[in-house]
């Protein structure tokens, strides 16, 4: 599918619960672009960790989803060595937990632009709000729940970040 659309994937990092891909564009040599695109849920024990919704403090600004943090550190050295090596502009993407997986990478090397598929909140007011100036495009469907949660009532003080873009269902 990739190959159709001129993109090539230069590396897949799987750490058992939490992956991502590095992918390359080859639609116009003189002006290249990556995507780094993290994978959601696979499977049980990455549910356990979504359920780890205890507010943990971020290496940035704020506090964020204990479990997120978790399955994050599992790819990030890894990711950041690829990004550190990229010279062009690169855009992270990612689908339910890979979609806050995007934004906390964000937090720590920005990229273009974050575009998050039906993701859930990944920090507090104070982790979204170190985001600010970062293209963060979210789009979400009406009818899931995923972007709803975590909640954002006390004790709790989840917050999304960016654009909401949202498509809505009306079956």
């Amino acid at each position: 599918i990739l190959r159709k659309v001129k993109l090539k994937e230069v590396r897949f990092i799987d750490k058992g619960t939490a992956h991502c891909a590095l992918i390359l564009s080859e639609i116009d040599p003189d002006r290249p672009f990556a995507i780094l695109a993290f994978r959601g849920t696979t499977g049980f024990e990455t549910w356990l960790s979504n359920l780890n919704t205890f507010q943990v403090p971020w290496i940035g600004d704020g506090l964020v989803h204990g479990g997120f943090k978790k399955e994050f550190y599992k790819l990030w050295n890894e990711v950041e060595d690829l990004l550190s090596e990229l010279r062009c502009p690169v855009f992270y993407t990612g689908h339910s937990l890979g979609g806050a997986l995007a934004v906390m990478a964000a937090s720590l090397v920005p990229p273009r632009a974050v575009y998050t598929f039906g993701a859930p909140k990944a920090g507090d007011a104070v982790f979204a709000d170190s985001l600010h100036g970062i293209r963060i495009y979210r789009l979400i469907n009406n009818r899931d729940i995923v972007p709803t949660v975590p909640p954002s009532q006390v004790p709790f003080d989840f917050c999304h970040c960016g654009e909401l873009l949202s498509f809505f269902n009306k079956n």
